[in-house]
């Protein structure tokens, strides 16, 4: 073979190698298009089709607005049928618990909610749990309310004072 047909070999060969190139670019944009306009979009930002959504509520209850913020997002979610709440609590404050159940009612107004418990679910995740439509636990879940009411005695006053000790401690309601 001559140089001009070598020459003419190499020519051919680096537009072969552009117009693969070309498709294999078009083929991949085509099917980005494909994926990025298929799917409905999610008030989240991303692309879903109907689901269950899940929430898992485990450790100490406390006033946790992101948590709110997301059952609120779940709530007005059209892509979501139902929410389960996995609860995994001994309990915490009133008012985080308290916050959590009117947005897990919130929820339960508009879909339905099921509460499924691990192993604990105490004071306010059980409050939390009450705001769902069902409570699921296993045979051996510890479910329900503690009420615990901390109290002491004030006795810097009969301290003070050099009369008769008596102490009366107030009842538990």
């Amino acid at each position: 073979m001559d140089h001009s047909g070598i020459a003419d070999r190499r020519r051919l060969r680096r537009k072969l190698t552009f117009w693969r190139i070309v498709a294999f670019v078009v083929v991949i944009a085509g099917i980005a298009g494909l994926v990025m306009s298929g799917a409905p979009s999610d008030p989240i930002g991303g692309k879903t089709t109907a689901h269950v959504a899940r929430v898992t509520i485990s450790g100490v209850i406390t006033d946790d607005s992101e948590l709110i913020e997301r059952l609120d997002t779940i709530r007005k979610n059209e892509r979501a049928r139902a929410l389960i709440i996995r609860l995994q609590s001994p309990g915490g404050t009133s008012y985080g618990g308290e916050a959590l159940y009117k947005a897990v009612q919130a929820v339960a107004a508009d879909k339905p909610v099921v509460a499924e418990v691990r192993s604990l679910a105490a004071s306010a995740a059980y409050m939390v749990a009450c705001g769902g439509d069902y409570i699921v636990a296993g045979d051996t879940s510890i479910v329900g309310s503690i009420g615990v009411i901390f109290q002491y005695a004030q006795v810097s006053d009969l301290l003070e004072s050099d009369s008769k000790l008596t102490l009366t401690v107030p009842s538990v309601l």
